[in-house]
């Protein structure tokens, strides 16, 4: 299987569309509509299993493409992770917990991903095809 350059470009575009919208959908959530009591549940629910999830896959779908730009995004993502419960919960302390809602996922997802562009180089050579970069 070879990999399109051009459909991995769109797919790195949707990926960081689709993480923007669950991002914005979980802060939304956070900020509007989070009664008092639900807090722990909201916590649970959303930053350690959603926005981990999402941030890896999404990483993992950018790590596909072969720019260097793309090591930035555990960067924004950790950023934005870190942002999040600073928001939700009007705490700005700084809390080691809040790398792994989205930074640490992130950087884990980028690996994977570009492990699996560098098996696909390596392959396409071997096989004799020409890999356009």
């Amino acid at each position: 299987m070879k990999l399109d350059k051009k459909k991995v470009k769109i797919s790195s575009l949707i990926a960081m569309l689709v993480f923007g919208v669950v991002y914005t959908i979980i802060l939304l959530r956070g900020t509007i509509f989070l009664e008092p009591g639900n807090e722990m549940g909201y916590t649970i629910l959303n930053m350690y299993i959603i926005l981990p999830a999402t941030s890896a896959c999404c990483s993992a779908a950018i790590g596909l493409g072969g720019s260097k730009v793309k090591w930035g995004v555990p960067v924004v993502f950790g950023v934005l992770g870190y942002l999040l419960p600073s928001i939700v919960f009007h705490s700005f302390s700084f809390e080691v917990i809040s790398l792994y809602f989205a930074g640490i996922p992130s950087l884990l997802g980028m690996i994977v991903g570009s492990q699996v562009l560098r098996l696909e180089e390596n392959k396409n050579t071997s096989e004799g095809q020409i890999v356009k970069k």
